[in-house]
């Protein structure tokens, strides 16, 4: 695979987009929506029957989950975007065979194909979770002419490592080493000392 390099400057509207898709997408999510419509639609039915203190609360939980939850989000995105610098800094991404490079600033974090446990392809970008929580966010406007070749190239590494386990952490097995030498070489200096 030919190495494809981007950068991403996350927004608020796109980090907006991925939370409010990660929320509602899920099993909550669908749950919450349904608690709502089910008061929406107890309010209504039962509007003679009910005082208007229950008629208040029942329409308070029919707009929670579909108006005062998306709010709340945007805003939480907002504020999460102005103060972290960690996401609002630009992200300079390399795709290749050995996995994700990211670099930020001065910093530079390699993740492998099979840390990727989940990818999503989205109508406004593709997002790629390591965690249930965490993902890279690669929104389309953003990749322009290259967004095809980033998805094609994600999605076939994602299905090549998808039940890929590394064996008992064998791919560390040169810094194991490493550590156990350095280890070994206090020691004997230490003994050697005393």
């Amino acid at each position: 695979m030919k190495p494809i390099e981007f950068d991403v400057e996350l927004k608020a509207g796109e980090l907006y987009r991925f939370t409010m898709r990660h929320t509602y997408y899920s099993f909550a999510g669908i749950l919450g929506l349904i608690i709502s419509f089910g008061a929406i639609v107890l309010a209504v039915i039962n509007r003679a029957q009910f005082a208007p203190s229950t008629l208040l609360v029942l329409a308070f939980v029919g707009i929670l989950f579909p108006v005062v939850q998306p709010v709340m989000l945007y805003f939480k995105c907002k504020m999460q975007i102005k103060k972290s610098e960690s996401i609002n800094a630009p992200l300079h991404y390399i795709l290749s065979d050995d996995g994700i490079t990211i670099r930020q600033k001065e910093q530079e974090v390699q993740v492998k194909w099979y840390h990727i446990r989940r990818v999503v392809d989205a109508k406004s970008g593709l997002y790629l979770y390591m965690t249930a929580m965490r993902a890279f966010i690669f929104p389309r406007a953003q990749c322009a002419e290259q967004y095809e070749a980033i998805r094609s190239a994600v999605l076939e590494k994602f299905r090549q490592y998808r039940d890929y386990e590394p064996e008992d952490g064998l791919e560390n097995i040169s810094e194991r080493t490493a550590q156990e030498e350095e280890a070994n070489a206090a020691a004997q200096e230490g003994e050697e000392k005393e």
